[in-house]
């Protein structure tokens, strides 16, 4: 310092700045492009170029600060930053490119995404993928309707969607090649015409031919409501013992008036198809698992309201007779489980009308009779009488006389003279107003006879005899053999009493003496104290003069001593005519037992 006072002056300039290095850290995802120095306080630009587009930068950053992003555009992204008055060195990060994926799932269809799902089950849930993902997914369209299926990109671009039967992740399903963008999947769906505008389409309402063993049920509520819709699908749901609820497709056949599911479209187990008479529907569902007649359900229905009674033939619910009641309107049908049918009938009423109600009834298929139905006067067991084997029209067996008719249902004519009838084997109970009558008849030779005088057996009640007259071609063709008879009165196969009723037995020995039946039935008799005269009724023998078998009568007289005379000239064996015995005039004395 010296010895006086000092002033300093300052003078400045600009410095020059210095020069630094930029190093980078490439990868084999990404390459970064950048100048190798920079003076400090000068913008670098930073360019990224990433190895696959599916790649997308994540953060550049230099000596560990964060570079400012500028843009990108295909696989280069643009950053830059601010050169600190140090080296520096440039690292990069880069992600998977992730595009979201939107589902649109169209009325009528549904559509699953099957991969590409992030943080599923979470509120972050997203659907994405990045650029030639392969993304699956699986649709479907409700019954009845056409389907197609769109994948979009952002830019509106339409992309090819295939399919893969055999996936081996998923298995069957759809697919599509994720796009550089955000991609939407979409499902249309448009309602089937098949069937617009046919008289048969509707909603029909059901009532199941089942009775429980009750053999009769009224009602007015429907248990099963079966949908025909236009578009060829069809819904059916019933609040029965089946409890159904299945839908599927159908095809309708105009010329016969019937429609069938198409089974592989019925995913619930069953199956249906129907029969259509008038507006009316008779419909059968199957079980498709287990095919089996056991698992068949049998239902009517109809469109509209109604109310109906159900009859039954018997327990086992095999044939039923129907009455459907719009308002005044009755109709009737006839069905047969055990031969399918399904027909309208006409019922005229003797008595009564409803078949709810004690009634009697002939019941009528385009004129034809086929049964007669009747209800008592308990209106809880219906009677089926379908038409007896006697129908037809007998003329007197000696002389001259009037015709008796029978109807084959209970009706019955002498002549002029009207009434109904009961018969048993070949005894015909004639009723009219004024009295009753008993006929026997001859079903082989339509001849008939007034019984006069009908009693209780009084006389011994087991018979038998030996006849020197049999005849058997197994044992000789021109001897004859012994033959056997044995009658029982008043009892049935099982040796129980049974009034009016006589079981006969006739046997033949074989080629080594062995005795068998050639003959053998239990029939109701009739007994003519005055007349003296036994006549089983219609007893199931072999025809005298030829194959087969028939019914007959077998006639005895009776003596004083109340032994049994034959007057029936020969019994004939049920398996040939070359087995018989001789019996006119055989006599049938107490069994030895007695």
């Amino acid at each position: 310092m010296p010895d006086e006072d000092v002033t300093l002056v300052v003078t400045t300039r600009p410095k020059t700045p210095s020069t630094y290095s930029i190093a980078v850290v490439n990868d084999k995802n990404f390459e970064i492009d950048a100048p190798e120095s920079a003076k400090s306080g000068e913008t670098v630009q930073v360019t990224v170029t990433v190895a696959e587009t599916f790649f997308k930068v994540g953060s550049v950053r230099y000596n560990d600060r964060p570079c400012t992003y500028l843009s990108d555009e295909g696989a280069e992204y643009f950053y830059e930053f601010t050169m600190p008055a140090q080296d520096v060195t440039l690292t990069a990060t880069v992600e998977e490119d992730l595009h979201p994926i939107t589902p649109i799932e169209g009325e009528h269809t549904t559509l699953a995404i099957l991969n590409c799902h992030y943080n599923y089950g979470t509120p972050d849930h997203v659907i994405q993928a990045s650029q030639y993902t392969l993304v699956r997914f699986r649709y479907e369209v409700d019954l009845g309707y056409d389907i197609r299926c769109v994948a979009r990109g952002e830019s509106g671009q339409e992309i090819e969607i295939g399919y893969n039967p055999k996936d081996e992740s998923y298995g069957a399903c759809w697919f599509v090649q994720m796009p550089d963008e955000p991609l939407t999947i979409e499902t249309i769906a448009t309602e089937k015409t098949v069937y617009d505008g046919k008289d048969f389409v509707g909603i029909y309402n059901g009532i199941e031919f089942f009775t429980s063993g009750t053999g009769l049920v009224s009602g007015a509520t429907p248990t099963l409501a079966m949908d025909l819709k236009a578009n060829a699908s069809l819904t059916v749901t019933s609040t029965d013992r089946n409890a159904f609820d299945f839908d599927g497709n159908y095809t309708y056949d105009e010329a016969a008036d019937k429609f069938d599911c198409i089974r592989e479209t019925c995913k619930k187990t069953y199956g249906i198809l129907g029969w259509r008479i008038g507006g009316d529907m008779f419909i059968r569902t199957n079980n498709l698992l287990e095919d089996k007649p056991d698992h068949n359900r049998y239902y009517f229905t109809a469109r509209g309201a109604y109310e109906y009674t159900c009859a039954a033939s018997d327990s086992y619910d095999q044939r039923f007779l129907l009455e459907i009641r719009r308002g005044a309107d009755r109709t009737y049908y006839y069905v047969d489980m055990l031969s399918y049918t399904w027909d309208r009938v006409d019922v005229a009423f003797d008595d009564g009308s409803s078949i709810g109600d004690r009634c009697s009834a002939l019941v009528s298929r385009d004129g034809t009779p086929l049964f007669r139905y009747v209800l008592g006067t308990d209106a809880t067991a219906p009677e089926f009488r379908f038409k007896g084997n006697e129908a037809g029209s007998y003329r007197l067996q000696e002389g001259s006389g009037p015709d008796l008719t029978l109807d084959g249902f209970g009706g019955a004519s002498v002549g002029d003279t009207p009434g109904s009838y009961t018969i048993e084997k070949g005894i015909v109970t004639f009723t009219t107003d004024e009295k009753t009558t008993k006929y026997l008849i001859d079903t082989e030779y339509y001849t008939y006879y007034e019984v006069q005088s009908d009693e209780a057996w009084d006389g011994t009640m087991h018979f038998y005899a030996e006849s020197d007259y049999g005849y058997n071609s197994d044992v000789s063709s021109t001897e004859w053999v012994k033959g056997w008879v044995y009658l029982d009165m008043d009892i049935d196969y099982s040796g129980n009493p049974k009034p009016r009723y006589a079981l006969i037995k006739m046997l033949l020995p074989d080629w080594i003496g062995r005795q068998f039946e050639i003959v053998s039935d239990c029939v109701p008799y009739i007994y003519d104290p005055v007349a003296g005269t036994l006549v089983l009724s219609q007893v199931l023998q072999g025809k005298p003069d030829g194959w087969g078998s028939l019914y007959l009568d077998i006639a005895f007289t009776v003596t004083e001593g109340k032994t049994l005379v034959f007057t029936t000239e020969k019994v004939v064996s049920l398996a040939t005519p070359k087995k018989y015995i001789q019996t006119l005039g055989l006599e049938l004395t107490p069994a030895p037992e007695e």
